[in-house]
């Protein structure tokens, strides 16, 4: 049971559950740190609204990324909960923003097409495909819509398999810290994630 437990791999296969979070947060990491680097470069396109707003997100998306690995390191399944409600909150927005999108094809006077009608009227320019016709705007505006909602989706499942993986990884944690409690110390040795290598050796 506890060699099935230490042999979980990922929804790819490829890497075990501890692995592919750890790149995933590796990932987010860099994200965090590239998007704290660039607001903190002088931009004319950055208001200190939204200086502070990616600091702040960039800051949570930092510190959660690094508590996954040491959730890893310690075999501490709480030290996950950061990663784990961050992801959760992507999800759920996610969520909204796709069923908005899938409501919108529906309604075309609804929140999604009136903001894709807001951002066309205070754009300067527009580039379209020339035809011999114009186009009709309320047609461009449901074209959009379209597109907004493919990206949608796959920003969803994207989302659902991201939460996913440290929510299994959250799951394999705990699974270590109840063989902790169950078997004697000096033999936990042999299941722990960092003497796994010796064990399989």
């Amino acid at each position: 049971t506890h060699h099935n437990t230490m042999t979980k791999h990922c929804c790819c296969g490829v890497f075990s559950i501890t692995t592919g979070a750890q790149i995933l947060a590796a990932l987010m990491v860099l994200g965090a740190v590239g998007s704290i680097v660039s607001v903190c470069v002088p931009n004319a396109k950055h208001t200190p609204a939204t200086r502070i707003g990616t600091g702040l997100s960039s800051a949570v998306e930092l510190i959660a990324g690094v508590l996954v690995f040491l959730a890893i390191r310690k075999e501490r399944a709480v030290l996950m909960t950061p990663i784990l409600a961050y992801a959760g909150i992507s999800l759920f927005c996610i969520a909204i923003a796709f069923i908005l999108c899938v409501y919108g094809l529906f309604d075309q006077h609804s929140v999604v097409p009136n903001w894709i009608r807001f951002l066309l009227e205070h754009k300067d320019e527009i580039t379209v495909a020339t035809t011999e016709e114009p186009i009709n705007p309320e047609q461009y505006v449901f074209v959009l819509t379209v597109v907004f909602t493919l990206f949608a989706a796959i920003a969803f499942a994207f989302s659902v398999w991201y939460f996913s993986v440290f929510h299994n990884c959250f799951k394999h944690l705990k699974e270590l810290e109840r063989c902790i409690l169950a078997f004697p110390t000096n033999n936990w040795n042999r299941f722990s994630t960092r003497g796994y290598g010796l064990y399989q050796a």
